[in-house]
């Protein structure tokens, strides 16, 4: 597989878990059901999101952009 549809397989993933994330949420929240939203795991998901989202916009690869990250903070 190449780097770029290992990007779009990122953002695909991550965006399909917030979906039903949010939609369980929103539904459980409507009927009175509970629902206890895992919110650490739902920041780090929206995060990695964002990163492909700009590797997309900006013609980079995933890799590429976490690679650029980590020189900023060595």
């Amino acid at each position: 597989m190449t780097p770029e549809i290992i990007t779009y397989l990122i953002c695909l993933l991550t965006f399909a878990y917030l979906a039903v994330t949010v939609f369980t949420f929103v539904k459980n929240r409507r009927t009175g059901d509970g629902y206890r939203l895992p919110i650490f795991y739902v920041l780090a998901a929206a995060l990695v999101f964002l990163l492909s989202v700009y590797a997309i916009a900006t013609g980079q690869t995933y890799d590429d952009l976490v690679t650029s990250i980590n020189d900023l903070f060595q």
